[in-house]
């Protein structure tokens, strides 16, 4: 899509029933508050604004998914290039909370990492839930960059690595346990089609 002549993403958020259109007014709220915390960070999209109060327009990220990348694009300096941004990233306070769908980190024709899709997103502050699950969540997003060495690269992997992708900890099962609890009773308040959205909480 071309907004004032600069290509963006729509992320739109009204379509669906009540339910659905809240949800997504809370996901906006979080990917709109994420990018605030972000902005001017290389490698993080820029929110270019709203269109309404469900509808955010965001910057086009020109690169491939990383778990598509060819394979000699996945370098050594490309990781540590990531574990940078991350780094980046948590130093403001924010967490991703959905790394492990690894179509969210993007390699750049350049071979530099980026990181999209912030409707998952807590930060500092956002809200009580964020002090109960900030740490797992920021474990999290490390995590991922370890499984995609895993699934992609798997030589560059180390042990220390294996040993910390293999890990889970209690409050990760308790915050599993929680989402998978809810999912079902709202997916059948709100209809089947809630079941991508629910997902990315």
């Amino acid at each position: 899509m071309v907004h004032e002549s600069r290509r963006v993403v729509l992320k739109d958020y009204s379509v669906g029933n009540r339910t659905l259109r809240l949800l997504g007014l809370l996901l906006l709220g979080r990917e709109r508050g994420a990018y605030q915390r972000l902005a001017g960070l290389a490698g993080i999209p820029e929110c270019v604004g709203q269109l309404d109060r469900y509808a955010l327009l965001v910057e086009y990220v020109d690169g491939v998914p990383a778990s598509e990348a060819p394979l000699e694009l996945l370098t050594p300096a490309f990781f540590e290039r990531l574990e940078g941004l991350i780094a980046a990233m948590h130093a403001r306070g924010v967490v991703h909370g959905d790394l492990k769908r690894l179509d969210n980190i993007l390699v750049t024709p350049a071979g530099d990492p980026a990181l999209i899709d912030f409707s998952a997103a807590f930060w500092h502050g956002s809200n009580p839930i964020a002090a109960l699950v900030f740490g797992f969540l920021w474990d999290d997003d490390i995590r991922a960059i370890y499984k995609l060495k895993s699934r992609r690269v798997p030589e560059l992997l180390t042990g220390s690595e294996r040993a910390f992708l293999q890990r889970r900890s209690l409050v990760e099962r308790w915050f599993r346990w929680v989402r998978e609890y809810f999912r079902r009773p709202v997916q059948r308040l709100a209809g089947s089609e809630l079941e991508d959205t629910i997902s990315r909480l």
